[in-house]
């Protein structure tokens, strides 16, 4: 069933005596860094797994937001008092309390709706670099959008084309300068937010396989060694500037690294993109 699944199981020694009795399948067997036994509480192990893989963010949940500069104080005293004789005049001692709970709450609730305004949170704009300036480019552009669909003129259509790409490059500039802030100043001073954001891009959103420093993993897999060229990325203010050495500097600069090609001819697109 495993084979049938594509399926490998990662735990390969005894768990408890002879027997192995913990099961680790994955299908990405290559970003299991490290699988290796635990002393455990009683003769059963323990298995400890290191891997490259990161759980994906989810997207923050829209929850309603109160303008409280924006309410109408007179609005809300007034409701607030007109409910509190009603009350008084629908409700005894002998009542419900759970229905009269339920009025409170219903009425206090539309009380604040009424007078208070408010707005939904946007789970459109989770990226950490996005600026105000984006998320006002963008809604400008979303506007423009609807308003296209609904005219379809040319005029809207040539205005929302020229936000697009507005959007598209400042996007692009902010996540640049992001990336910049994060290696350049932070390489030397704060090495773990920099690692971080190497370990992240292991693995890029195509399938191509991380760097491995042999063929030892699996060695039937194409790879393709590259004497003449080997790419060096150094802590400059610029990310989009890759270093070419000579195979004269290949030993002082790295050692050699073995690279999928796909993946390598996808990053050299992606940078001079």
């Amino acid at each position: 069933m495993i084979h049938n699944c594509h399926m490998e199981q990662t735990v390969t020694f005894p768990t408890r005596l002879d027997n192995t009795l913990d099961l680790f399948l994955t299908n990405r067997p290559s970003l299991i860094n490290r699988c290796s036994p635990l002393p455990g509480i009683s003769d059963h192990d323990a298995v400890f797994i290191e891997s490259s893989a990161a759980a994906k963010r989810g997207k923050p949940v829209k929850r309603k937001i109160h303008l409280w500069k924006r309410a109408d104080n007179e609005k809300l005293k007034k409701e607030c008092l007109e409910f509190q004789q009603q009350f008084l005049d629908k409700y005894t001692i002998q009542s419900s309390i759970a229905e009269m709970w339920l009025d409170i709450s219903t009425a206090l609730t539309n009380i604040l709706d009424s007078s208070v305004p408010s707005k939904m949170t946007t789970s459109r704009f989770s990226q950490p670099w996005i600026t105000k300036e984006i998320k006002a480019l963008s809604r400008r552009k979303k506007r423009c959008f609807n308003r296209v669909k609904s005219s379809n003129r040319s005029r809207d259509k040539k205005k929302y084309q020229h936000l697009k790409s507005a959007t598209k490059t400042a996007c692009k500039k902010a996540y640049n300068d992001y990336l910049t802030n994060i290696i350049s100043p932070d390489c030397t001073s704060n090495p773990k937010r920099f690692w971080s954001f190497i370990n992240s891009k292991n693995k890029d959103s195509s399938g191509g396989w991380p760097l491995l420093n042999s063929l030892s993993k699996d060695e039937s897999r194409s790879f393709h060694f590259i004497p003449d060229l080997v790419i060096h990325l150094t802590c400059t203010p610029s990310l989009s500037k890759l270093r070419f050495f000579p195979p004269d500097r290949l030993a002082a600069v790295m050692p050699a690294q073995w690279i999928i090609e796909d993946s390598l001819s996808k990053q050299l697109t992606a940078t001079h993109a």
